[in-house]
């Protein structure tokens, strides 16, 4: 598996997030609607201490 790296949301840490399996590979900060088939991880901050929500879908389709 891989990882990404985001910046936590309070502080700007930088946050290794797992990919959390090979389907879901695409992450964002924010829960789009209308789709079902997502990932929610939550990601802790080392730094501040603080909960960084991820939401982990499907790739779209170019």
């Amino acid at each position: 598996m891989t990882s990404e790296y985001y910046g936590c949301t309070y502080c700007g840490q930088l946050l290794t997030a797992m990919v959390p399996d090979s389907v879901h590979t695409e992450a964002d900060r924010i829960k789009r609607e209308g789709i079902l088939d997502i990932v929610p991880m939550n990601v802790k901050c080392m730094a501040c201490k603080k909960d960084n929500a991820l939401y982990w879908y499907r790739p779209t389709k170019n």
